[in-house]
């Protein structure tokens, strides 16, 4: 499914909620672009994290916007800076 998105220019967006821990996840042998979980399901971790996981593909696509997210919650490129991932 990785390789079809990527011939056809998309992303590939993964929900492991409920499995993130407890089966195998191969991201970068899958082609996954995204990845993103909640802490208290199969990690069986205090509530209130939220893992994230960006391929080089999704950080291009998110530092490429050409227009602002609807609001802040949802700029990632705003949670980079300030977490330091750009490198600035």
């Amino acid at each position: 499914l990785g390789e079809l998105c990527q011939k056809n220019g998309t992303l590939l967006l993964i929900d492991t909620v409920c499995s993130l821990g407890g089966v195998p996840l191969f991201a970068d042998k899958w082609g996954i672009d995204a990845i993103y979980s909640g802490s208290q399901k199969c990690l069986s971790a205090p509530p209130g994290g939220a893992p994230l996981f960006l391929s080089e593909r999704a950080m291009e696509k998110i530092q490429s916007r050409k227009g602002p997210p609807a609001t802040y919650n949802l700029d990632l490129n705003l949670v980079g800076d300030y977490w330091g991932w750009y490198g600035k």
